[in-house]
């Protein structure tokens, strides 16, 4: 974290480095998932992108998905190609500041691609993940570059990773207890070899474990791909065919349809994905999609390329577009191979139906820019699969029957309402699985009537789409129908009504679309209906006859008022009602008091909700399955009345908020906010007498967050044993912290966040698990002191406590990494910090009155040191006898007073210096960067 420099105003460029499968991902995530909610939504994870810039079409999804996340999907759908994508990032990352981690980088133009003309807004931290450490030399960014190379994991943590996934537990059996750790010893300490390892070999006998050890103590150590076969020599021959198609097309695609094609070519996909799942192989993702890891990736790969290094017709499967295109030109019969991928081409490719008759087992092909030419008539296809990116407008196959094939995915294609290519389609007549993405040609769908077993069809980002044709009641098997982001469609034929086996339909992104067909109550085995970011303002009567709907999503519409017909819908899971910052849309909206008769419903968000008038209807009470009730945002809200006791998560922030709800039955909460908005606004509406009586009833809470203006905080707080991330703002302190230390049972607490409360001193003794400390605005606050008990914290923040004269350090936190203060303008020392031999970062800014920091020399793994600002600070480190590391990047400025102590030192490790007319003065000592800026009165004798 202490690269990060959080509050740094300069652009950082952060490059995570080392080999696969050692958690760079894993971090990254880490990181972003911490830092997210200071960045607001300007944030975006961009994963796999090594994988996901194989073609200029896929870096346009790339570049779509940043933008989308940042500024919305409107702004983002406008992007055509890759250079239009540069410039409205570059546009966009110049005027905000950004979070952005680029995962799996492995070329400098990704880079290029995905942030623009560098020119980032301050504040901004790019983080990316990489294999390759050349990307740390990387010239033209405006910004600080920094490198971090993720270590081997130690051997206590691999031990533990390992038992997890053999023993169901963290330690091994007595009588496993040597076998565990030479086991682990040979997996170099990689995190995937050891989940790959741990699932294969649970289960099964001592015998079966020697038998492994021998052979990955076989392999040196780094081999790690040998090491990993091991694991797939152990699945069944179903599970190796799906784990290869996997590794080479389907890592990124939705687990269903490729289930589809599996079912048809008789591979038992359910077992086999069960199985793989079991065994660390692959993971399902909560979008459906597949996610297998680069390593496993690679294996598969070379799995396939074993097969036949010299000669590719005899490999199953060519993902490699010169590969591929090399054998179809051959013109020569392959009856190996199964799959091919043939992406990337500048020129249009143009298959004949000679090539495809010489691939008579050919079941997937996924072709970008390019066509059929001929007459097939003689090709008996066996394909399930065909995935087509970009074919060229002019279509001039003729007789090509694709009667087995159940998944056709047709993306950006120039096709017009009459073109002879949907021929294709309305020959496939056991087509499962139908996608067309972008296609700009088409003003209505279609007409593909004859296709009965159709189960799936997605109209996604067609932008000229405007209706959907009558016959789409002749599609009698339709389960699910995506109709996402075709911003131009306004109508939808009442024919909607006959899908009677429909049990997913979404519209989201449609903005056109402002009225729906009365026959959607007709769909009566509908189980999600998605109306978010629609134009829709009101709910047909009908809908009340959707008695198996469990999700309705009514995000960022226009329905002004819910009605009272919503009570009908008994099988009612899910109800969200939020509004995302688009003001336009906050209307004067109240909930009917029918939505207590949902006796089902198990989450209701009506975030955002500013402009909600009246309060919740007491009714609510008897919603006894609710589990989750969101009202962040909702500035309407005066009170709550009685809560269910079934919840787990509550989440109250209102401006208006006169009371503080009764907590004491709330038994089974997990996590609660409780927000009267004061952070925000400076003041609040509670009523004088708000107390938070009941809290110490709340046993299973975990995450707790109160922002209440003067509310005292109850002694029972100190009780709640499972929590673990606790926020308070503004309540006053002292109730809490008169209680004797032994009373104190927050042994899980990992995060104690303090902002403008009421306080003189807090003791920190008997946290043991603290990591996190911050403390912000807390204008009472005299002393801090961080006790010896706190063994785990590696993280001190605090900031603006106006009254803070000492910060003192009285006993070795051996893992506390970064400690930051700012604006503590009475702050006078600091000290204890020779204790601190893990410190990597530590922050000082506009403290005024500091003069001393008390051993600074002796932080050995310090790696940044910033002061900014301090005034009176006249002595920092003994240049002649420290013991600062020689990487360490030391940044001074601001420090008008600033005295170095001792000469000699610098001259040693100075390479150059660079004085600017700005008196600015930068200084290299070999990889000890010093920053001394605006330091008027520093005293340097550099020789």
């Amino acid at each position: 974290m202490e690269l990060i420099g959080f509050d740094h105003p300069d652009v950082r460029l952060i490059v995570i480095y080392g080999m696969g499968g050692i958690g760079k991902t894993t971090i990254a995530k880490v990181v972003f998932n911490q830092l997210s909610f200071s960045y607001g939504k300007c944030c975006s994870f961009l994963e796999d992108v090594r994988e996901s810039s194989s073609t200029k079409e896929h870096i346009v999804q790339l570049q779509k998905k940043l933008l989308s996340d940042i500024v919305g999907f409107g702004f983002a759908e406008k992007v055509e190609n890759s250079e239009q994508g540069v410039r409205r990032i570059g546009e966009t990352l110049r005027t905000k500041r950004v979070l952005v981690v680029l995962d799996d980088v492995a070329e400098k133009q990704h880079i290029e691609n995905l942030i623009g003309d560098y020119s980032l807004h301050p504040g901004s931290r790019i983080i990316i993940t990489t294999r390759d450490k050349t990307i740390l030399q990387y010239e033209g960014f405006n910004g600080v570059i920094l490198g971090y190379e993720m270590p081997k994991m130690d051997d206590a943590l691999a031990l533990q990773l390992f038992c997890r996934h053999a023993f169901d537990r963290d330690f091994p059996p007595n009588d496993y207890k040597k076998l565990s750790s030479e086991i682990v010893s040979t997996t170099g300490q990689l995190p995937l070899a050891i989940e790959a390892t741990g699932s294969v070999i649970q289960g099964k006998d001592k015998a079966y474990w020697e038998k492994k050890l021998v052979r990955l103590m076989n392999v040196p150590e780094k081999e790690t791909l040998n090491k990993l076969l091991i694991s797939y020599d152990g699945l069944d021959e179903n599970e190796k065919q799906i784990f290869l198609d996997i590794a080479c097309f389907f890592f990124n695609e939705k687990k269903i349809d490729a289930i589809y094609m599996w079912d048809s070519c008789r591979l038992d996909p359910i077992i086999a994905i069960k199985g793989l799942t079991e065994k660390c192989l692959i993971k399902e993702l909560d979008n459906g999609k597949f996610w297998m890891h680069e390593q496993l990736i690679a294996l598969g790969r070379q799995i396939v390329h074993r097969e036949s290094p010299r000669d590719l017709g005899k490999q199953s499967r060519l993902w490699i577009a010169e590969e591929a295109l090399e054998i179809i030109r051959t013109k020569e019969r392959n009856a190996k191979v199964q799959a091919l991928e043939i992406n990337g081409s500048e020129d249009p490719i143009e298959i004949t139906n000679e090539e495809l008759e010489m691939l008579p087992y050919l079941r997937l092909l996924k072709l970008g820019n390019g066509t059929f030419v001929g007459d097939f008539v003689k090709y008996h296809s066996r394909l399930r699969w065909i995935s087509w990116r970009s074919p060229h407008p002019d279509f001039r196959a003729d007789n090509l029957h694709l009667g087995r094939l159940v998944v056709f995915k047709l993306d950006k294609n120039g096709f017009t309402d009459d073109s002879k290519a949907w021929d294709l389609i309305k020959r496939a007549r056991n087509l499962k699985v139908l996608s067309l993405t972008e296609c700009d040609g088409i003003t209505t769908i279609p007409k593909f009537s004859k296709c009965l077993y159709l189960e799936r069809l997605t109209l996604a980002r067609c932008n000229r789409l405007k209706r959907i044709e009558r016959f789409i009641e002749d599609l009698p098997s339709l389960i699910e129908l995506e109709i996402e982001g075709c911003m131009n469609l306004a109508y939808l034929p009442e024919e909607v009504g006959a899908l009677v086996k429909l049990e997913r339909f979404s519209l989201r992104g449609c903005h056109g679309l402002t009225e729906l067909p009365s026959s959607l109550g007709y769909l009566r085995s509908l189980i999600e209906l998605d109306l978010s970011h629609t134009g829709i303002a009101e709910l047909p009567n009908s809908i009340q006859g959707l008695v198996k709907l469990e999700s309705l999503i009514l995000e960022d519409t226009r329905i002004r008022e819910l009605p009272n017909f919503i009570a009908k819908l008994k099988s009612l899971r899910v109800l969200r009602l939020s509004i995302n910052g688009c003001s336009s849309l906050e209307h004067v909206w109240h909930l009917p008091s029918g939505i207590s008769k949902l006796e089902n419903l198990e989450e209701l968000d009506l975030s955002g909700r500013t402009e909600m008038k009246g309060e919740i209807p007491v009714g609510i009470g008897e919603l006894s399955t609710l589990k989750v009730l969101n009202l962040r945002d909702c500035h309407g809200i005066q009170e709550l009345p009685e809560l269910p006791t079934s919840l787990t998560s509550l989440l109250l922030q209102s401006n208006s908020l006169l009371s503080v709800p009764n907590l004491s039955n709330l038994t089974n909460l997990v996590e609660l906010l409780l927000s009267d908005d004061s952070r925000n606004t400076g003041e609040s509406n509670l009523l004088s007498g708000c107390d938070l009586r009941g809290i110490g009833s709340l046993s299973r809470l975990k995450k707790l967050d109160l922002n209440l203006m003067n509310v005292p905080a109850p002694p029972e707080l100190a009780s709640l044993s499972h929590l673990e991330v606790l926020t308070m703002c503004h309540l006053d302190l002292e109730p809490l912290v008169q209680l004797p230390s032994n009373l104190w049972s927050l042994g899980n607490l990992s995060t104690l966040e303090f902002y403008q409360c009421e306080v003189e001193d807090f003791p920190l003794d008997g946290l043991p698990r603290l990591e996190k400390l911050t403390v912000d605005s807390c204008k009472r606050l005299v002393r801090l002191s961080i006790p010896l008990e706190l063994s785990k914290l590696c993280q001190v923040w605090i900031s603006h406590c106006r009254k803070l004269v000492e910060i003192q350090v009285v006993g070795p936190p051996k893992s506390l990494e970064s400690l930051r203060v700012s604006g503590c303008e009475s702050l006078r020392r600091i000290c204890g910090l020779s204790y601190l031999k893990n410190l990597e970062e530590l922050l000082i800014q506009r403290c005024n009155v500091l003069t001393n920091v008390e051993g600074l020399h002796e932080l050995v793994s310090l790696k940044s040191l910033v002061v900014k600002e301090c005034t009176s600070l006249r002595w920092l480190i003994d240049a002649s006898s420290t013991n600062i590391p020689d990487d360490c990047l030391v940044d001074i400025w601001g420090c008008g007073n600033f005295v170095k102590q001792g000469t000699t030192s610098l001259k040693q490790y100075r390479d150059e210096i660079l004085l600017d007319t700005s008196n600015k003065v930068r200084h290299q000592l070999h990889q000890y960067t010093v920053d001394v800026r605006e330091c008027m009165g520093l005293e340097i004798d550099w020789f």
